[in-house]
C-alpha cells in the first residue's frame, strides 16, 4: 500500500501521506509482521525458545489466544460487517471495478487470520503440555 502497487493503490498511499498517517500505516504493518511471525512460532519448533529462553507453555497460550481473540475482533467482527453492508476498508480511495475486487480478494485471508491463531494456540497448548500424543505406529488405510 505504502509503495503504491496494488491497483489504485497510490490514490490510497497519497491520502494517507497528505494526512501525515504514514508512521501510522508503517507501524502497522510492523506490528502486523511482528505478530504474524509469532503466530507462525506456535506451529513451529523454534516458537518453544526465543532468544535461548524457553517460552512457558502458559504464556503462549494466553498471549495467543489473546491475540486470536484480537484480530477476530478487528477483522471478522468489526471489518467484514462493514464491507458486507458496502463499506469500504479503503476510505472510498481505490476506485471502483477491477482494482476494488482485487483489494477486497486481498483481504479475504485476514478474515482467517484469528480464528486460526486460536485453533494453533489450542494445538501449541496440548503438544507443549503433552496433552496432545500421535499414534505413529496406526497406519491410517488410504482407499477409505
Amino acid at each position: 500500500m505504502i509503495l503504491g502497487l496494488l491497483p489504485g493503490g497510490d490514490a490510497l498511499r497519497d491520502h494517507y501521506l497528505a494526512q501525515g498517517d504514514f508512521g501510522y500505516v508503517m507501524g502497522l504493518s510492523v506490528v502486523q509482521l511482528f505478530f504474524g511471525f509469532l503466530a507462525v512460532g506456535l506451529v513451529r519448533p523454534w516458537g518453544e525458545r526465543l532468544a535461548g529462553w524457553r517460552v512457558p507453555p502458559a504464556l503462549g497460550l494466553i498471549l495467543g489466544i489473546c491475540g486470536g481473540l484480537l484480530v477476530t475482533y478487528l477483522f471478522d467482527w468489526g471489518l467484514l460487517p462493514r464491507i458486507l453492508a458496502g463499506g469500504r476498508p479503503d476510505q472510498g480511495l481505490m476506485g471502483t471495478g477491477i482494482s476494488y475486487r482485487i483489494m477486497v480478494m486481498a483481504y479475504i485471508p485476514i478474515f482467517f487470520w484469528g480464528p486460526l491463531t486460536i485453533v494453533s494456540t489450542v494445538g501449541y497448548w496440548l503438544r507443549r503440555t503433552g496433552r496432545l500424543t500421535t499414534n505413529r505406529t496406526t497406519a491410517i488405510p488410504l482407499n477409505v
